[in-house]
C-alpha cells in the first residue's frame, strides 16, 4: 500500500487525455513516457496505452514527446484540451542522432553535429554493472577499468579531461586526471545519455576534444501519483549485490524525487578459478530532485551523494613481484589496505524563464565537492588526500525569432579549488586554485532540406598554485550543414567542422609521485601549452522501414597534444610515466552501424556495429593508449506476452576485439579476443508488475585482458564467466482524495 504524502487540494484543473498506440497493429503501447517539453509535465501510458495530463497551468498549445521502448521518440503538436490519438512507428535502429538536450522543440534529431543517444530502459538485457559500462553500448566508445570498478569514458581515442560529464547541465569535477578515479556517479535515476564525439559539443565546453557526455535525469512522474522503482541485481563472479530504490512524485506544480542505492562486489573470479586481490569494491549513494513549473517559470534543483571504496589490485612495492603475487585462492569483501575512499557532494540549481514565444532566459549555478584519499599502509593516514571544489555559473539568452531559427548566447565561469588535506604522506599535485570565463553564441537555421548551424566560443583561465602560475586564452567554433533527400528511402548527410583547445591541468604541469590507484610514478611539465584539435566529422545516414545502416568517418589534427608517455625507469618498483606534448598528430577513423528488422518478423532485430580509431604522430609514430578496434553484433528478440507471466526478450551478443599491434616502444601489444553474452527476460504483469532477468557474461570464460585495462601493465586478465540475474518492479498509487477527482476528470473528458 502506498502511503499518502500531500493532502488532496480543490482547484480547476485541465487535462489531455490521449492513448498511445502501435502504428500496424493498432494495440495499445504500455508504459509509454508523455512529456510536456519546456514545463516538467509528464505521464506514463497504463497497461492499454491510455494516459492523462492534468495540471492547473496547462497551456493551450503543447508540444508533446512521447517515447517508448523500441518505438521511434515522436514530437506532437496538441491542443489542450482535445482528446489525443498517438501512432507510434516501432525504431528499426538504435542509431538515434540527436544533440544535447536544450530545446527539443527546435533542435530535434536530425541536427549537423552527429550524436548518439542511449535510452538506460534498452540496456535492461544486457545490465551493465555500471554507468560507464552502459555507454560502452554505443559505437566508438570503451572504458579504461581495472576489472569491474572504477570505470572511466574512452571516446575516439581520447581520455581523461578531454572528455567532459555534465548532469542536466551541471560539469561532473571529480579528478578526472586520474583513470582510476570513477565518474561518482551511478546509473540511479538516469534516464538518458546523449554523446557527441570530438570538439563539436562548444555550446557546453571547449575543452571537451574527446567529446561531451550529457546524462538526463528521469523526470517522468503521472499526475498526483506515487511512483516507485525498485531493484535488486547479483553477479557471481564477484558475488557483487547492487539494490535501489527510486521514489517520484508530481503534485500541482512540483516534481519531487528521492532515490538510494548501494552496492557490494567482491574480488572477482579469474578463468581460471583463482581470485584477483583487492579486486573488491563498494558504492553507496543517494540522490534529491526537485522541480517547481509554473506559467512561464521552471525552477528545477538536484542533489546527489555518493560514497565509494575502492580496493587497488597489483599494488606492491616488492621490487620481484609477478602477477601469480596479486592472486589468491579466497574470494573476499572486507575492506583491507590498501585502497581508495572517494566521496562526492554534486549541488545543481537551475531556474528557466519563458519571456515569451521568441525570448527565453536561463541561470545555472552548481556546486561539486570531491574528497579523494589513498590509503597504502596506515589505516587513519592516508598516503594522498585530495579536496576539490567547484563552482559554476551559467547564463544563456535564447532567442527564435522563427521557428526555423535560433540564437542562443551566454556566458559562464567557474572557480575551483583543490587542496592536499590531513597532511598526507604523500602530495602528488600541489594546492591551487583556477578560474574560469567562456563566453559563446550559437546560430541554428533550417531552410528547407536543409539545416545549417554555427557556434564560437571563448574561454580564459587563470591557474595558480607554489609551484606555477599560468593563463590561458583561447577561441574556438564550428560550423555544420545536413542536407536529407528521399530516395527510396530516407537519406541524411552532415558534415561538421569544429575545433577544442585545452588548457594544460595540474596535474600535467606539476605532478611528481607516485600514484597508487594507477600503480605508476607520475612527473609533469610545467611549460606544457595548451593542446589544439581540429576535426572534420562525415555523417551518411540511411533508413527503411525495416533496414538502417550509418557510416561515420572523422579526422582530427592534434596540436601539443598532451600524452602519458612511459619512460625507461621505475622509482620504488612503480614504472614512471611522463606527461610529454607532440606537437603535430592526427586521429583518424570510421564508426558504423548497420540495423536489420524484418518485416515478416518484427519481433527480431539484428544489430552490428564497428569502430576503430588511429592514433599518430606526424613522425610517423603511435600515440599511446589507443583502443582497440571493435566489432560487435547482437540479435534480440521483443516479446509481448498474452498472459500475466511471459517472456519479454531474448538476446545474444558477441564483441570481437581486434589485435592491437600499433603500439609505442615500452607498450605492449593486445591480442584479439572475443566475448559473448545471452540474457533473457521475463514479466509477471500484475497490479505491481514484476521483471526478471537473468544472463551470462563472458560465456566460454575467456581469457583476455583490453589494451585499456589498467591490469595489462601488472600481468593480470579480466573478470571470467559471470551469472547474473536482476529483479525489479514499479509501484504505482494514487494520493489519498485524487482517485475520485481524477475519475470525474476522465468522464468529463469522455463526454466532451
Amino acid at each position: 500500500m502506498c502511503i499518502p504524502l500531500l493532502v488532496a487540494y480543490t482547484s480547476y484543473s485541465q487535462s489531455l487525455k490521449g492513448r498511445v498506440i502501435d502504428l500496424h497493429t493498432g494495440e495499445g503501447i504500455p508504459y509509454a513516457q508523455i512529456e510536456v517539453q519546456n514545463i516538467n509535465i509528464g505521464a506514463n501510458s497504463n497497461e492499454n496505452g491510455e494516459f492523462i495530463l492534468t495540471h492547473e497551468n496547462l497551456p493551450e498549445r503543447i508540444i508533446l514527446t512521447v517515447s517508448a521502448t523500441l518505438y521511434e521518440t515522436q514530437e506532437i503538436a496538441a491542443v489542450c484540451c482535445d482528446s489525443l490519438i498517438v501512432r507510434m512507428d516501432q525504431d528499426h535502429h538504435e542509431m538515434v542522432e540527436i544533440v544535447i538536450k536544450v530545446d527539443p522543440g527546435i533542435l530535434n534529431k536530425n541536427t549537423t553535429v552527429h550524436s548518439d543517444r542511449l535510452n538506460m530502459r534498452e540496456l535492461k538485457l544486457s545490465s551493465p554493472t555500471g554507468l560507464v559500462e552502459a555507454l560502452t553500448s554505443i559505437n566508438g566508445v570503451q572504458q579504461i577499468s581495472a576489472g569491474m570498478s572504477a570505470g572511466k569514458p574512452v571516446i575516439r581515442g581520447m581520455q581523461g579531461m578531454r572528455v567532459v560529464t555534465f548532469l542536466e547541465g551541471m560539469r561532473i569535477e571529480n579528478q578526472q586526471w586520474g583513470n582510476d578515479h570513477g565518474l561518482g556517479i551511478s546509473q540511479l535515476g538516469i534516464q538518458s545519455a546523449e554523446i557527441i564525439k570530438g570538439p563539436a559539443g562548444l555550446l557546453y565546453a571547449g575543452d571537451a576534444l574527446g567529446g561531451v557526455i550529457y546524462l538526463n535525469e528521469d523526470r517522468s512522474a503521472a499526475y498526483n501519483k506515487v511512483t516507485i522503482d525498485v531493484s535488486s541485481a547479483f553477479e557471481s563472479v564477484s558475488l557483487g549485490t547492487t539494490n535501489s530504490v527510486m521514489a517520484k512524485l508530481h503534485q500541482r506544480n512540483s516534481f519531487i524525487s528521492v532515490g538510494a542505492l548501494s552496492s557490494s562486489f567482491a574480488d572477482f573470479q579469474l578463468t581460471n578459478g583463482s581470485y584477483l586481490n583487492d579486486s573488491r569494491f563498494q558504492d553507496h549513494g543517494a540522490k534529491l530532485g526537485y522541480v517547481y513549473f509554473k506559467d512561464k517559470l521552471n525552477i528545477e534543483f538536484d542533489y546527489l551523494f555518493s560514497k565509494s571504496i575502492i580496493g587497488i589490485p597489483g599494488h606492491t612495492h616488492d621490487s620481484l613481484a609477478t602477477a601469480d603475487s596479486y592472486i589468491t585462492d579466497e574470494q573476499n569483501r572486507s575492506i583491507s589496505l590498501p585502497l581508495q575512499d572517494v566521496m562526492n557532494h554534486f549541488f545543481n540549481g537551475k531556474l528557466i524563464y519563458n519571456l515569451n514565444e521568441k525570448h527565453s532566459l536561463k541561470l545555472q549555478a552548481s556546486h561539486t565537492f570531491n574528497d579523494f584519499a589513498e590509503f597504502e599502509e596506515k589505516v587513519f593516514t592516508p598516503e594522498m588526500r585530495m579536496r576539490l571544489n567547484n563552482s559554476t555559473v551559467r547564463f544563456d539568452h535564447i532567442w527564435r525569432p522563427k521557428y526555423t531559427i535560433r540564437v542562443n548566447s551566454g556566458f559562464q565561469s567557474s572557480l575551483q579549488s583543490n587542496v592536499n588535506f590531513g597532511n598526507p604522506d604523500d602530495e602528488l599535485l600541489p594546492n591551487s586554485n583556477q578560474l574560469d570565463y567562456a563566453a559563446f553564441s550559437s546560430f541554428f537555421s533550417r531552410l528547407g532540406p536543409f539545416e545549417l548551424s554555427a557556434v564560437a566560443r571563448l574561454d580564459a583561465r587563470n591557474l595558480s598554485s607554489d609551484l606555477v602560475n599560468r593563463s590561458f586564452v583561447v577561441g574556438n567554433g564550428s560550423v555544420g550543414v545536413l542536407y536529407k533527400w528521399w530516395a527510396l528511402s530516407n537519406n541524411i548527410i552532415r558534415l561538421n567542422v569544429s575545433s577544442g583547445s585545452r588548457a594544460p591541468h595540474i596535474a600535467e604541469l606539476t605532478a611528481n609521485g607516485q600514484h597508487h590507484g594507477a600503480s605508476r610514478y607520475e612527473i609533469g611539465d610545467a611549460n606544457l601549452n595548451p593542446e589544439r584539435a581540429t576535426q572534420i566529422d562525415l555523417d551518411y545516414e540511411f533508413k527503411t522501414n525495416h533496414f538502417s545502416f550509418s557510416v561515420n568517418p572523422y579526422f582530427s589534427y592534434l596540436q601539443n597534444y598532451i600524452q602519458l608517455s612511459p619512460l625507461d625507469s621505475t622509482v620504488e618498483n612503480f614504472p614512471v610515466y611522463a606527461y610529454q606534448a607532440i606537437q603535430k598528430a592526427r586521429m583518424y577513423g570510421v564508426d558504423a552501424g548497420v540495423h536489420y528488422h524484418p518485416k515478416f518478423a518484427n519481433w527480431l532485430h539484428l544489430e552490428s556495429g564497428y569502430s576503430i580509431t588511429y592514433g599518430e604522430s606526424f613522425e610517423p609514430s603511435p600515440l599511446t593508449f589507443m583502443p582497440q578496434p571493435l566489432w560487435r553484433s547482437k540479435a534480440r528478440v521483443a516479446l509481448r506476452p498474452k498472459k500475466k507471466l511471459g517472456f519479454t526478450g531474448f538476446m545474444v551478443q558477441h564483441q570481437f576485439y581486434f589485435e592491437q599491434n600499433r603500439v609505442t616502444s615500452l607498450e605492449t601489444p593486445t591480442d584479439a579476443y572475443h566475448l559473448i553474452q545471452i540474457a533473457a527476460s521475463v514479466k509477471l504483469d500484475t497490479k505491481t508488475p514484476f521483471e526478471l532477468t537473468f544472463g551470462v557474461r563472458n560465456l566460454l570464460n575467456e581469457t583476455y585482458v583490453n589494451h585499456l585495462s589498467r591490469l595489462k601493465n601488472i600481468g593480470l586478465t579480466e573478470p571470467g564467466r559471470s551469472f547474473y540475474i536482476k529483479l525489479s518492479t514499479t509501484i504505482n498509487c494514487s494520493l489519498r482524495g485524487t482517485k475520485e477527482s481524477e475519475s470525474k476528470l476522465e468522464n468529463n473528458i469522455l463526454s466532451h
